[in-house]
Order: C-alpha cells, then structure tokens, then sequence
C-alpha cells in the first residue's frame, strides 16, 4: 500500500519514482514556527481526513511506520508554506496529532502537535 502511495504521489508530481526518492533523500526538514504547525494542522483537519482507527506502534521520531497505515500527501498548502515537505507523506491520529513522514524511508521525521 505505501508503495502505491509513493508511486501515485511521485506521478502526481510529475515524477519518477527515483526522481522522487532523490528529490526527497538528504533533504533537511525544518524546523516549524508555531504559526506554521497551527496553520498546516487547520489545513488537515479541515480536509475532513479520517484519524487512522489502529495506532498499535510507539509515534515518535525515527519510527518507521507499519504498512497497514495509509500514508497521504500534505495537503497543497502544506506545501505553500513549506515547499521543504514536497514530497512527504502524513496520516492523522486519533489525539488529532499528524506525524509526517518521509516517502524514502517511510519514517516519522516530524510530529505536528
């Protein structure tokens, strides 16, 4: 499933799947100002996204994520304000926290709170 997503995204980018792991590999990920993470969080939640329903795992940094989750794009202006995230995946939690994820990796780099 996350590779579908990966695949899907790097076609709706416009490119390849290397093309999109090379993009994406090595880049640094910023650091959010409070604004930023308020404003991306009001952006998810007003896509009327489904909190994912089975979080068996530790959330945190460094854990990469069980295939079982469904992984989604930042939403667009996500990505206005950080064109950094291009790229980078997310899903939802139930406490309404929304770990990113790296597309390469698969892993937790971030968690907006």
């Amino acid at each position: 499933m996350r590779i579908f997503v990966a695949t899907a995204l790097a076609v709706l980018l416009g490119l390849s799947s290397a093309e999109a792991q090379s993009k994406t590999e090595g880049a640094s990920i910023p650091t959010l100002s409070a604004n930023q993470t308020s404003e991306i969080l009001r952006t998810i939640r007003a896509a009327g996204i489904a909190p994912e329903a089975k979080v068996d795992f530790e959330v945190k940094l460094g854990v990469k994520v069980p295939q079982y989750v469904t992984l989604l794009p930042l939403p667009l202006r996500a990505i206005q304000l950080l064109p950094q995230f291009e790229g980078y995946l997310f899903f939802l939690l139930p406490d309404g926290r929304a770990p990113i994820i790296s597309p390469t990796t698969l892993q937790i780099v971030d968690i907006l709170r």
